[in-house]
């Protein structure tokens, strides 16, 4: 092979070596990026006894509803919180946060007390 041949693929193959560098260092940055950490995620089986326009309470916890918690009655079918019948017993997933009020994801409404 001609030294001039030798140089001319030097050039692309440290290219793809730069390349492939790059992606693997970067790759998981991109994963953390996607899949936000779900970190405090509880459930539980239980009675709501009580409501607020914000949220439900549970014993004496209150869980904070928002327009991004799912609720569902029992034939599975969306419904806001102010159709949401007292007491109910239901599933509720839930995120823990420090120093403030658990924030419901999902209430799936199991069946009334």
């Amino acid at each position: 092979m001609s030294k001039s041949c030798k140089n001319s693929l030097v050039k692309p193959i440290l290219l793809v070596i730069v390349f492939l560098i790059t992606f693997l260092l970067s790759a998981p940055a991109m994963v953390v990026a996607q899949d936000p950490p779900k970190e405090g995620i509880r459930s539980g089986t239980m009675t709501i006894k009580d409501k607020t326009d914000k949220a439900i309470v549970v014993g004496e916890r209150h869980f904070l509803v928002t327009e991004d918690t799912t609720i569902l009655d029992v034939k599975g079918e969306k419904i806001q919180l102010k159709e949401l019948t007292i007491p109910s017993y239901a599933k509720i997933e839930y995120q823990l946060r420090m120093d403030e009020d658990p924030l419901c994801m999902k209430i799936t409404i199991l069946r009334r007390p």
